[in-house]
């Protein structure tokens, strides 16, 4: 006798061995890559998040450190900044559940532009925290590529049906 599952799509049972359903074609092949690619995916939007947590931590660890050189404004600066940043990630974050390659290529843009910026205002800090930079460049580059591949998949799913 051999073993049955359901279709994930349209709830038919089919033979365990069946690449395709009977049913309705859905492809269950994909299943297994979908499945796989969701720990990408999952990583990707924790990246996301974790540049997101680092701004406002940055920020406060700052002004724990500076906070009595740092005029008023400077400092309601640096909060503003840095947890509008913050605040923006958890967005790119939860829209990352859905989109993950277009929040993944946001985060990327974002995080560059805001170096850029820094850097143009002080280039001194090009060095300053440069492992920590690559580090988050080459995280969120995994990001886009995790969001890629989600993408693909999706359509893969969509021209099987």
């Amino acid at each position: 006798m051999s073993a049955t599952l359901t279709c994930r799509e349209c709830q038919a049972e089919m033979a365990s061995t069946d690449r395709y359903c009977p049913s309705c074609g859905h492809d269950t092949e994909l299943d297994g890559d979908l499945a796989a690619l969701d720990l990408k995916v999952r990583q990707a939007r924790g990246w996301i998040l974790a540049v997101g947590i680092i701004y406002a931590v940055s920020a406060v660890l700052m002004l724990v450190i500076m906070g009595r050189d740092l005029p008023p404004d400077a400092r309601n600066l640096l909060l503003v900044i840095n947890l509008g940043l913050c605040v923006i990630h958890i967005g790119l974050w939860l829209w990352a559940k859905t989109q993950a390659f277009a929040a993944a290529v946001v985060a990327f843009v974002l995080f560059i532009t805001v170096q850029a910026v820094d850097i143009a205002s002080d280039p001194t800090a090009l060095t300053r925290g440069i492992f920590i930079k690559v580090f988050f460049i080459i995280a969120l580059v995994s990001a886009i590529r995790a969001g890629l591949e989600a993408r693909a998949l999706v359509r893969a799913s969509r021209a099987a049906r």
